[in-house]
């Protein structure tokens, strides 16, 4: 089957997304929603590969708007597709292509806001969507500057606007990571942003634990950061006896301490160890910290 047969003579194709299970995603441009092609992972072969086209319509995907700007994949293989009537999330990309699925495949987020239920940014047009380590969700608005998302979409754990941050204009034109350091990009109408995030790669395996500043002086009145660990992983501060004084989750690969204790007062004077675990207990990482105040 061949993809010309899907675009026609007055078809276009925009971004296109390759995705972990196959899938090949693409926008297409000018109200015609986004098609989804499969090579069946037989891509010199075009005889069994399959396609479809989701739009607006219930019975063909049911996506917020059939102006689509964005496509990106999570770490859950979730799709996430920016339109001009919000985002919303395919969770399930294999239902495209069943026949005897009913149901919209597209759903939009439902989120509480002063006690009223509505749809995730449902009157903003989205432009990007990128996903850091911590699989958040980084949103670029055409009119509303750029959110930053839980994984599922429901909290809100930033919002960057011109007004409250140096981003130079509410209008964002893209966002791109850089997931060795954390480092987000915000591109707008007027020139580039960058911010230091929480969340930098993708990795399965806690590696050597970096800390830093290390040690922390007296006068230090930041974040310590620990770098080196897994998707989801759990860190420990504990003192040379054992005793724990905080715990934290990391973002990617990399987790920040305020370096307070369980009760909120600053740690005192003294070394302490950093225990690291991934999400399923298969690696681990140590490693100390010197606190001199």
């Amino acid at each position: 089957m061949a993809l010309g047969n899907a675009l026609g003579t007055t078809g276009w194709l925009g971004d296109v997304l390759a995705a972990r299970n196959g899938y090949v995603w693409c926008v297409m441009p000018r109200g015609q929603g986004v098609l989804v092609y499969d090579t069946n992972e037989t891509p010199g072969d075009t005889q069994d590969d399959d396609w479809r086209i989701l739009t607006s319509d219930p019975a063909k995907g049911g996506l917020p708007s059939d102006d689509i700007y964005c496509l990106e994949e999570d770490l859950d293989g979730e799709i996430w597709i920016g339109t001009a009537a919000g985002p919303c999330v395919i969770y399930l990309p294999s239902v495209v292509f069943d026949s005897g699925y009913e149901n919209p495949v597209a759903s939009q987020i439902l989120i509480q806001q002063d006690g009223n239920y509505q749809l995730l940014l449902e009157t903003e047009v989205i432009a990007s969507i990128c996903i850091d380590g911590g699989n958040r969700k980084w949103i670029g608005t055409q009119n509303s500057g750029a959110y930053l998302l839980s994984p599922d979409g429901i909290d809100q754990v930033a919002h960057f606007t011109s007004s409250n941050s140096p981003l130079l204009s509410n209008q964002v034109t893209d966002i791109a990571l850089n997931h060795r350091n954390g480092e987000v990009l915000i591109g707008t109408q007027r020139g580039l942003m960058g911010w230091r995030g929480d969340a930098s790669n993708f990795a399965e395996e806690i590696g050597a634990l970096r800390v830093y500043p290390n040690p922390v002086e007296a006068d230090f009145e930041g974040w310590v950061t620990v770098e080196g660990l897994a998707y989801n992983s759990t860190v420990h501060i504990t003192t040379l006896s054992g005793r724990a004084v905080a715990t934290m989750q990391s973002e990617g690969g990399r987790a920040v301490w305020d370096t307070r204790d369980f009760t909120g007062a600053l740690v005192p004077y003294g070394v302490y160890m950093v225990f690291a675990t991934d999400a399923t207990g298969a690696s681990a990482g140590v490693t100390k910290l010197a606190v001199t105040r």
